[in-house]
C-alpha cells in the first residue's frame, strides 16, 4: 500500500526494509567477530602447539645425545601458521653414533599440530650426506638442489621409517667421482617389533636411481649411463653392520639372508627384471639364486663378449645353452628370455654358464670411527 502526502509517496514497507538491513548488518558484524575470535583462538592454540613441538625436538636431541647423536645449528625460527608448524634451522648438522653426517645450509622441519612423530624436511642451500666405511673410506652424496625427506618416529622416539630424495645428486668415493644421477631416492623401514627369527625382516630398503652416470674410470660392459635402477630388498633377521666383519659373521652364522623383492635395471642394452635371495658362504662371500627375465639378451651377450667378460670361444656354447634352457618372454615390450641367475664361487652364472667373476669382498675388522675432528 502507498500513501500520497504533500506530493510524496511513502511506502508502508520502509520500516521493514530498514529493520532487515539492520539485522543483516548485525549478523555480518557477529560473524566477523566470531571469525576474529576463532582466528585468535587458533593462533593461541598454534602458539601452544609450536612451543610443544620445539620442546619435543629439544627433548629428542637431549635424549639421544648420550647415545652418540649430535645436532647443531646456528639459528632456529618457528613459522608455518596456520596449517603447519615448521622449525627453520640455519647451518644444520645431524650426526649419528656411526659417524653418518647430514649437513644443510637451511632446514625446514615441518609437522601438523600435535602430530610430532611424522616429520617432513626440506634441506636447502647445499646438502651433504657423509657415510664412513672404516679405514678412512668415505661415501659423499651431495646436491645443490632442495633435498626432501620424510621421517616417522615410534613411541620411543626412534625412527621407524625414513626416506631421502635428491635431484641432480653427485657422489664421491673418497676423493674419486662415484656417480651422478638426475634423481636419487631411498627409504628405510623397520618393524615395530624387532625380528624374532631369520624369516622376519629387520629392515626394508628401497632405492630408485634415474639417469645415473658413472665416471670414465668405471668399467662396465653396458656403458656408463644407466637409465633406471629400481631395487627393493629385506634384510632378514636382526640387522648387522654391513661395514664390520664380526657383525656380518654373527648374522650369517645364525642364518641371515637378504630377500630381493625387486631388482629392475635398464642399463644400455640390458633390461633386467629379477628377484631372489642372497646369502653368504663360510668365507662371507655372496651366494644366491634369482629368477630373472633379461631383455635384449642377444645384445647383452655381445656386450659381455666385447668387454671380455665372456671369452669369445664360449659364445656358441653360451648361445646354445640359453636357447636350450631359457624360455622366451616379453619384458615391457622388449623381447627377452627367462633364465635363472646364480651367484656362487666368486662368479655370476646364467643357467649353467659362468658369465663373469667378481672380486672378493674385504670386510672391515672393527667398528668404523667417526670422521677426524668429529665427536
Amino acid at each position: 500500500m502507498t500513501i500520497v502526502k504533500a506530493g510524496f509517496k511513502v511506502s508502508a514497507y520502509n520500516g521493514g526494509t530498514m529493520i532487515s538491513r539492520l539485522a543483516l548488518h548485525r549478523t555480518a558484524t557477529a560473524i566477523t567477530v566470531m571469525l576474529l575470535a576463532m582466528a585468535v583462538l587458533w593462533w593461541s592454540l598454534w602458539m601452544i602447539g609450536a612451543a610443544q613441538y620445539r620442546n619435543f625436538i629439544d627433548g629428542w636431541i637431549a635424549a639421544h645425545e648420550p647415545q652418540g647423536w649430535h645436532v647443531t645449528y646456528d639459528a632456529r625460527d618457528t613459522e608455518g601458521f596456520p596449517r603447519h608448524i615448521i622449525l627453520h634451522f640455519t647451518n644444520f648438522v645431524l650426526q649419528n653414533p656411526d659417524g653418518v653426517k647430514i649437513h644443510a645450509g637451511e632446514v625446514a622441519l615441518a609437522t601438523l599440530p600435535w602430530q610430532w612423530r611424522s616429520l617432513d624436511a626440506k634441506l636447502k642451500h647445499g646438502f651433504d650426506l657423509v657415510i664412513p666405511f672404516g679405514e678412512g673410506k668415505m661415501l659423499f652424496i651431495a646436491t645443490s638442489e632442495t633435498a626432501r625427506s620424510h621421517t616417522e618416529l615410534d613411541q620411543n622416539g626412534d625412527w621407524s621409517f625414513v626416506n631421502l630424495q635428491l635431484e641432480n645428486a653427485k657422489a664421491l668415493w673418497g676423493a674419486k667421482p662415484f656417480f651422478s644421477a638426475d634423481n636419487f631416492f631411498f627409504s628405510l623401514a623397520r618393524p615395530e617389533t624387532p625380528p624374532q627369527n631369520y624369516k622376519e625382516a629387520g629392515i626394508d630398503f628401497h632405492m630408485t636411481v634415474d639417469a645415473m652416470t658413472l665416471p670414465d674410470s668405471f668399467s662396465s660392459p653396458f656403458g656408463l649411463n644407466a637409465e633406471k635402477i629400481d631395487l627393493a630388498l629385506r634384510v632378514l633377521g636382526p640387522v648387522p653392520d654391513p661395514r664390520v666383519k664380526e657383525s656380518v659373521a654373527t648374522w650369517n652364522e645364525a642364518g641371515g639372508a637378504v630377500a630381493f623383492d625387486k631388482l629392475d635395471l635398464k642399463w644400455g642394452p640390458l633390461v633386467l627384471a629379477a628377484k631372489g635371495t642372497l646369502a653368504l658362504d663360510d668365507d662371507l662371500q655372496p651366494e644366491g639364486a634369482f629368477s630373472s627375465q633379461i631383455g635384449n639378451h642377444g645384445k647383452v651377450m655381445k656386450a659381455l663378449i666385447d668387454a671380455d667378460y665372456i671369452p669369445k670361444h664360449e659364445e656358441l656354447m653360451l648361445g646354445s645353452a640359453l636357447d636350450l634352457f631359457a624360455k622366451h618372454v616379453d619384458i615391457s615390450g622388449t623381447p627377452g628370455i627367462e633364465v635363472p641367475i646364480a651367484v656362487q664361487l666368486g662368479g655370476l652364472f646364467l643357467g649353467p654358464v659362468k658369465v663373469f667373476e667378481y672380486p672378493e669382498i674385504i670386510w672391515g675388522a672393527a667398528t668404523p670411527a667417526a670422521p677426524a675432528g668429529q665427536p
